[in-house]
C-alpha cells in the first residue's frame, strides 16, 4: 500500500499585495488540489489492492470450501464402500462357513455308515469264525466217532 503522505499544503499568506496575494492564493489551491488529487489517487490505488487481495482470499476460500465439500462427499462414498464390502466379506464367509458345516456333515454320516459296516463285517466275520469252529467241532466229534467206532470193529475182528 501506497503511504498516504499528504504534502505539505502551502501556506496562504495573506499579508502581501491583493493582486499578488491572489495569485499566490490560486497558486496554492491548485497545489493543495494536485496534491489531494494525488493523496486520492494512492488511496483509490490502495483501495485497489486491497479489493483485489479480498477477491483471492474469498476465491481461495470458496476453494477450499469446495474441497471440502468434495473430500466430504468423497469420505462417505468410500466409508459406504467398506460398508458394502465388509458386508460382502460377511456374506461370503457365512456361506463357505454354512458349505463347509454341509460337507462336515456329510462326512460325519459317511464315517457313521463305514463304522456300521465295519461293524456288521465284524459281526458277519464273528459268525464265520463261530460256525468254522463248530464245524471244525463237528468234524473232530465225526471224526472221533469214526476212530473210535473204527477201533470197535477191529477189536471185534479180534
Amino acid at each position: 500500500m501506497h503511504s498516504s503522505s499528504m504534502a505539505e499544503e502551502p501556506s496562504i499568506d495573506f499579508d502581501v499585495k491583493p493582486e499578488a496575494s491572489l495569485l499566490q492564493m490560486v497558486s496554492s489551491l491548485q497545489q493543495v488540489h494536485l496534491n489531494q488529487q494525488a493523496t486520492l489517487a494512492d488511496l483509490n490505488s490502495d483501495i485497489s489492492t486491497l479489493q483485489l487481495q479480498l477477491n483471492t482470499a474469498d476465491s481461495a476460500m470458496k476453494a477450499a470450501l469446495a474441497d471440502k465439500f468434495l473430500l466430504s462427499k468423497e469420505n462417505i462414498m468410500l466409508s459406504q464402500e467398506i460398508k458394502n464390502l465388509e458386508s460382502e466379506i460377511k456374506d461370503k464367509l457365512i456361506s463357505e462357513l454354512d458349505s463347509l458345516v454341509v460337507i462336515k456333515n456329510s462326512e460325519i454320516i459317511k464315517l457313521e455308515s463305514l463304522k456300521h459296516k465295519e461293524e456288521k463285517l465284524q459281526s458277519t466275520h464273528h459268525s464265520r469264525e463261530n460256525l468254522v469252529q463248530s464245524y471244525m467241532n463237528n468234524v473232530t466229534t465225526h471224526s472221533s466217532k469214526i476212530i473210535s467206532e473204527d477201533e470197535m470193529q477191529k477189536q471185534r475182528i479180534i
